[in-house]
C-alpha cells in the first residue's frame, strides 16, 4: 500500500497453505506458532491458497488480496518446481513485486527458507538402527512426484554417512521401494492399535511391498518417509502375520502422528521435527524482512532429534 508515495505496511502476512493441511498435525504446529509470533508483534495472518499444478506464470490466478497490495510478505508450503511459476507471477504482480516470501520445510534457491535438518534426521534414524544390529535398512521412497527431490536426497546422503561409519557398503546395505502418495496422508491411514491377523489374506501376501521383503530377506528395518507411511507399512506387516519390532524395525520421520497401544502409548520411534520452532523462525524472519531489517536470503536448518520407542528393536536373527 502507498500513502502520499510512501510505502505503508499492512501488517498483514499471508500464508499459503491448503485449508486440508489443517487438519494434520505436521502443518497445524507450523501455522499455530507461525500466528502466535506474528500475532504478538501486531500483524494479523490471511490463510491463502496458491496453486500448485500452473506450468507456465500465465496459468497462475493469484487471489484478489495480492493484486490489491493488501499483504507484506508471504510465507509458503510448496515445493520449489511447483513455485516458480506462481513466483514468477508474484514478482510481476504490481500489488506484490519485491515483497519478501519465505518457504517453510521446503528448500529454496529463489526465497529465504526455514526447514529441518532432514540429513541429520536421516543420519540419526539409521545410526539408532545400526546400533540394534540391523545391517540392511530399507528407505521407503516417492520418486515418480514431480517434487523436489533434494529432501530425499539429503536423507539418503545421511544414511550412507551411518552405513559408511559403520564399515558397510551403502550400495549393498541401503535398499529403496516407491510408495504411493497417499501412504504419506494421515488423513487417508487409519490410526489407532495395529490389528491382529494370525492368517495373512492373500491380498497383503501379495501386496508389492511384502512380495520386495520377501525377496530381501535380508532386510530387518524400514525406514519411513514421514509418520503415516510408518504406520501404513505396519499395518501391513501386521495383516501379513510379522511383527514390530520382532520381525522388523520402523522408524517414522517428523513425530505427530502416533501408533497408539491400548493404553494410548505412542509405539512409533521417529525422528521429531522442530515443527514449533519452524514456525516461530519464519514468523520472526519475514517481519524483519518486511521491516528491511533483514535484506539477504537466509536458508536456516534447524536440528531434529530422534526419540527411540517400541517399533524399533534389536536385529531378528
Amino acid at each position: 500500500m502507498h500513502r502520499h508515495g510512501q510505502a505503508v505496511l499492512n501488517y498483514v502476512i499471508a500464508v499459503s497453505m491448503d485449508p486440508t493441511y489443517l487438519h494434520m498435525h505436521y502443518y497445524a504446529a507450523i501455522f499455530q506458532s507461525v500466528v502466535e509470533v506474528l500475532m504478538t508483534k501486531g500483524y494479523a495472518v490471511v490463510l491463502s491458497h496458491l496453486p500448485k499444478t500452473a506450468a507456465t506464470p500465465d496459468e497462475v490466478s493469484l487471489p484478489t488480496i495480492f493484486h490489491r497490495g493488501d499483504v507484506d510478505g508471504l510465507l509458503y508450503t510448496i515445493d520449489e518446481n511447483r513455485f516458480r511459476p506462481v513466483y514468477s507471477h508474484l514478482r510481476e504482480t504490481p500489488g506484490f513485486g519485491q515483497r519478501p516470501m519465505i518457504s517453510l520445510m521446503w528448500p529454496s534457491d529463489l526465497n529465504s527458507s526455514v526447514m529441518a535438518d532432514d540429513r541429520q534426521g536421516a543420519y540419526l534414524a539409521a545410526k539408532h538402527l545400526l546400533n540394534l544390529g540391523h545391517r540392511h535398512l530399507l528407505q521407503l521412497t516417492l520418486r515418480q512426484v514431480k517434487q523436489d527431490q533434494r529432501i530425499q536426497q539429503w536423507r539418503w546422503e545421511g544414511i550412507r554417512q551411518a552405513l559408511r561409519e559403520a564399515r558397510l557398503d551403502p550400495e549393498a546395505h541401503l535398499h529403496f521401494f516407491d510408495v504411493e502418495q497417499e501412504w504419506l496422508d494421515p488423513l487417508w491411514n487409519p490410526l489407532g492399535t495395529p490389528p491382529v491377523a494370525p492368517t495373512p489374506p492373500q491380498a497383503v501376501a501379495s501386496h508389492p511391498l511384502m512380495r520386495f521383503l520377501r525377496a530381501h530377506p535380508e532386510i530387518t528395518a524400514i525406514l519411513a518417509l514421514n509418520d503415516s507411511s510408518a504406520i501404513q507399512a505396519w499395518y501391513l506387516l501386521n495383516l501379513a502375520g510379522l511383527h514390530v519390532p520382532d520381525d522388523y524395525s520402523i522408524v517414522g520421520f517428523d513425530d505427530v502422528d502416533p501408533m497408539f497401544d491400548e493404553y494410548g502409548h505412542n509405539l512409533l520411534t521417529s525422528v521429531r521435527m522442530p515443527l514449533m520452532q519452524i514456525g516461530r523462525e519464519a514468523a520472526a524472519l519475514i517481519t524483519r524482512q518486511v521491516s528491511g531489517e533483514a535484506t539477504e536470503r537466509m536458508q536456516l536448518r534447524l536440528p531434529t532429534e530422534l526419540i527411540p520407542r517400541v517399533s524399533s528393536g534389536p536385529a531378528r536373527r
